[in-house]
């Protein structure tokens, strides 16, 4: 358990983050936890970056962006959690080398 949230399983880690499944408790809601790498958290720089991505992730609001739900900073790092969607990464879907169409239509 983390805060409000219930981690469920890892989805993906790369450079940069580790992604989580997760679930909200009280609004019985699945997320995704974003867990920054801490080589990207060493001085106050860094970390004010991260909280002014963090301001300018709440305000996109777009059918194809996941909504930024929360932003967590504690002694374990920071963290964005965000809406869940269901389907593939984007690498994912290039690998399979989809129709020029495809790719327009997305």
């Amino acid at each position: 358990n983390f805060y409000q949230y219930q981690i469920q399983s890892l989805i993906a880690e790369s450079p940069i983050a580790r992604n989580w499944a997760g679930r909200h408790h009280s609004l019985n809601r699945n997320v995704r936890i974003k867990q920054m790498k801490t080589h990207l958290l060493q001085t106050e720089a860094q970390k004010i970056q991260m909280r002014t991505l963090a301001t300018q992730g709440a305000t996109l609001q777009h059918s194809h962006i996941q909504l930024l739900y929360d932003y967590l900073e504690n002694s374990q790092g920071i963290f964005f959690v965000y809406e869940h969607v269901d389907g593939i990464t984007l690498d994912k879907f290039i690998q399979k080398n989809p129709t020029e169409q495809t790719r327009k239509d997305i």
